[in-house]
């Protein structure tokens, strides 16, 4: 899922697909970016996941003023064993042939591994937020059909995405050797949300501290739980947090139109059924 924040250029679509790549790679900040979703349920007839029904998922947010400009020609590189062909497909994008993935599925290839080490060690690569290592980049190049096809319905993106200091093992894994100066936060931060601490939280253990509000596990557990359905147009994020959290408290749902006018509000929550606090 590739998200780009509408402020940014109100008239961009994801329609107009080069100009839409071109936005987010401008964007991108791959040391918060990336979210990944490790294992979760895939369509049948998706065969890139682990198994049957099963795979990862990986969300780009891109948002904010240009992070880089994107390059417009080919630097060079010495690329390791089994890497060649480099070709420039769009500005920003480069697109290697690599070796056939001899591993098990679910299991990272060292090759990449390699190759990742070889280009953090090369100059003039600042401006290619994304690499593509296809099998045949002659192929890939071809057209914006095929860059689409081999690059993002033939690869799981918790075992293919590499280059970055971040641990992407589908089980979610710490990191063998995390780079120096990084630290790796899978033991506090879990993977997985619904794997509970095996000990409730202190309830004065803070939820949320901004300048002006600091709310606890106490403030938000009193909150009057919502039962229905509401639509909502927070002022501001703890007002969402509270009612996000009283939803959940109440088992209701929620419909969130942030930047509606009233008028388009009131049309939206008529069609969702939803109630407008007020």
């Amino acid at each position: 899922v590739i998200i780009a924040a509408r402020e940014d250029e109100p008239s961009l679509t994801c329609h107009h697909v080069p100009e839409f790549f071109r936005h987010v790679l401008e964007r991108l900040d791959l040391s918060r970016d990336l979210h990944f979703i490790t294992r979760t349920t895939m369509d049948t007839l998706d065969y890139s996941g682990i198994s049957l029904n099963q795979g990862s998922k990986v969300l780009w947010t891109a948002a904010g003023n240009p992070k880089r400009a994107l390059s417009t020609s080919l630097p060079a590189v010495a690329l390791p064993g089994g890497f060649s062909n480099p070709r420039l497909f769009v500005p920003g994008v480069l697109i290697l042939s690599g070796p056939a993935h001899a591993q098990p599925r679910d299991t990272h290839d060292p090759a990449m591994e390699g190759l990742c080490q070889t280009l953090a060690q090369a100059s003039g690569l600042e401006g290619f937020p994304l690499i593509v290592v296809a099998d045949d980049a002659d192929f890939t190049v071809q057209s914006w059909d095929n860059f689409l096809w081999v690059t993002f319905t033939r690869s799981d993106p918790a075992t293919d995405t590499s280059g970055f200091a971040c641990s992407l093992d589908a089980w979610a894994r710490p990191l063998p050797e995390p780079p120096a100066g990084l630290a790796d936060y899978t033991g506090e931060a879990l993977a997985q949300p619904d794997a509970a601490l095996p000990d409730p939280l202190p309830v004065d253990v803070p939820a949320w501290v901004s300048a002006d509000t600091s709310l606890s596990l106490t403030d938000l557990a009193g909150l009057e739980p919502i039962h229905d359905r509401v639509l909502i147009r927070p002022a501001d994020p703890v007002e969402a947090l509270q009612v996000v959290t009283a939803v959940l408290l109440g088992g209701g749902s929620l419909v969130l139109a942030a930047e509606a006018e009233p008028a388009v509000a009131a049309r939206i929550a008529d069609a969702e059924r939803a109630r407008i606090p007020r």
